[in-house]
This record gives C-alpha cells, structure tokens and sequence, in this order.
C-alpha cells in the first residue's frame, strides 16, 4: 500500500512510508480500503535535530479504470499560484470555481464527473467532502490523523454518495 497511490499524501520514491491497520470491506455495494498511512521526517537548524512522525488515514472505493482526478478546497497558495501563471481546471461556475481546484490528466473526463448534480452537491458540504482523487481504480480520500473505526465508514459513504452522483456518461469509454 505504500508505493501503491501517489500524489498527497502519499511519498514519492524511497521513503520510510508505513501503512497500518489495514481494513477491507463490501459497504453499499462497493469494496472499500481503508488504512492508516504514516512516515517520518527530520530537520536540523544548525543545532537540533527534530523527528517528526506525519499520520493520514486513507479511505478509498473501488471504481473502474479512469484517469487521475483530485478535487480539494482552494486555498491562498492556489491563488498565489494562479497569479503565476499555474491555473486548475475551471467549469465555469464561478461560485464552484472560487471553491474548488480542480486537477486533472484528462478535462473532458473530469468535467463530465462534474456534472451540475454533483457540484451542487460538493458545494452544499464542501468541508466534509473534500479532497478526493479518481486515481486509476480508486476514489479516494484522506485526512490528517490516526484511522478512526467511525470515521471510516462516513468517509467510505461520501466516497459512495459521489460516486452515485457522477453521470452515467462520464464512465463512457472506462473499462468496467
């Protein structure tokens, strides 16, 4: 499970990545992965060193093949980053739009998933139902901290409450 996603807030390459407390599931139809993921870094200032131990819960639904998809609150950074030149994917909703970055490897398949329905959606409890990724076979999502039993199973129900809410033509051209 470690080099098994990418992207926040997985490693990239080497690293001392752990995943833990591993769970597999059939919820609501869907299989459902859930696992704590955690790795450590240091730093030194000259005179100290400091260790510190960074822990996520992961929380992902199988899905058909897609491609890479990830939606997250926007954030000054990201409006810094637009005033450089580096823009998200825009719908053209501006109220979706000033909510939202949006990512992804292919716009047409991202703007279907983002269909009124489920922006509307999105928008009405965005801090409960943001970050996700589509990532390959997974929607997935993920929060800082330790795994908790209950907090699963409501991730897990988001994660199928949006997967309900994408347009049946979005999978078009998805293989099953």
């Amino acid at each position: 499970l470690v080099d098994r996603f990418s992207g926040t807030p997985f490693q990239s390459g080497r690293s001392n990545a752990k995943a833990r407390h591993v769970l597999t599931a059939d919820h609501r139809g869907h299989r459902v992965l859930a696992f704590e993921y955690s790795y450590t870094t240091t730093s030194h200032n000259g005179q100290n060193t400091t260790t510190t131990t960074h822990c996520f819960n992961v929380v992902a639904v199988g899905t058909p093949r897609t491609s890479v998809l990830e939606v997250r609150n926007e954030h000054l950074g990201h409006t810094l980053l637009g005033l450089l030149g580096v823009h998200d994917l825009q719908v053209g909703e501006p109220t979706f739009d000033g909510t939202f970055r949006i990512t992804a490897q292919d716009d047409a398949f991202a703007l279907a998933v983002l269909g009124p329905e489920l922006r509307a959606w999105l928008l009405a409890g965005a801090e409960e139902r943001v970050p996700f990724r589509f990532t390959g076979d997974h929607l997935m999502t993920w929060g800082s901290g330790r795994i908790e039993p209950d907090a699963v199973v409501a991730d897990a129900d988001t994660l199928i409450d949006l997967l309900e809410k994408v347009p049946a033509q979005a999978w078009e051209g998805t293989p099953s």
